[in-house]
């Protein structure tokens, strides 16, 4: 199913933290949440600099639309583990969405701060 199709129109007041990064549908506090991280290529890392912590919202060049990161605080697992982003996703089928639409992203050669992400 597209992700046109499946993104609901956010709320203005909606906090990112509580929307799924891919559909945008908001998660209940004591649903389960899927997160996967992503490493950006090294000529992308400067629009997380000086974010730890922050919600950033990324461009997709092939279709316009946009998705939530979570930029992690650097004593954070994620850190440790080499990832620059965090995506919290409402479901699996969601994370693999985004996740195939990054990678298609990069086949693209979308320019860096705009598909910079990478599984």
């Amino acid at each position: 199913m597209n992700w046109m199709t499946r993104k609901r129109k956010q709320d203005k007041e909606s906090d990112p933290l509580g929307l799924c990064a891919w559909c945008h549908c908001e998660i209940g506090e004591e649903a389960e949440r899927v997160v996967r991280g992503a490493k950006l290529r090294p000529e992308a890392r400067q629009i997380v600099q000086g974010q730890p912590g922050a919600v950033v919202s990324l461009k997709l060049e092939s279709n316009g639309g946009k998705f939530f990161a979570i930029v992690p605080t650097a004593d954070s697992p994620a850190v440790a583990k080499g990832y620059d982003l965090l995506f919290q996703t409402c479901s699996a089928a969601c994370a693999d969405a985004l996740d195939a639409q990054l990678k298609e992203e990069l086949k693209l050669g979308a320019p860096p701060e705009e598909a910079a992400a990478s599984s």
